[in-house]
């Protein structure tokens, strides 16, 4: 069986995923990326902010995944981080909450009886 540890470890599926991901992560501070811009660049031009725009965003990012290779940011924040992102998934996702309360398989039967008793479109 294999875990999600060494799915994720494997190499060729980092491959795949890392690019479908990455962008996620960028996405994820590029508001912050471009509200620091729009506050510190007040006279630039447009050319010139778009530019300022793509390095600050750049340098962000290799310094986000800098920090995320850091063995030691692991080690410290890594719980809190997991803890974060559960929170976070049991809010949108109620099939996350059933699993981790251990009645993920009654959720599955209740979500099955319900889609079985919807009408067929028609």
């Amino acid at each position: 069986m294999t875990t999600a540890a060494e799915f994720f470890g494997d190499p060729e599926i980092l491959d795949e995923l890392v690019p479908l991901y990455c962008a996620d992560v960028v996405a994820t501070f590029l508001p912050t990326v471009m509200g620091m811009l729009v506050v510190r660049e007040t006279t630039a031009s447009t050319l010139e902010k778009q530019r300022i725009f793509r390095a600050d965003l750049r340098y962000a990012t290799l310094a986000v995944f800098r920090w995320m290779g850091d063995t030691s940011n692991m080690d410290r924040f890594l719980e809190p981080i997991m803890d974060e992102g559960i929170e976070a998934a049991q809010k949108r996702f109620p099939a996350v909450t059933a699993f981790l309360d251990g009645r993920f398989e009654h959720f599955l039967q209740e979500m099955t009886a319900t889609f079985a008793s919807m009408p067929e479109p028609g």
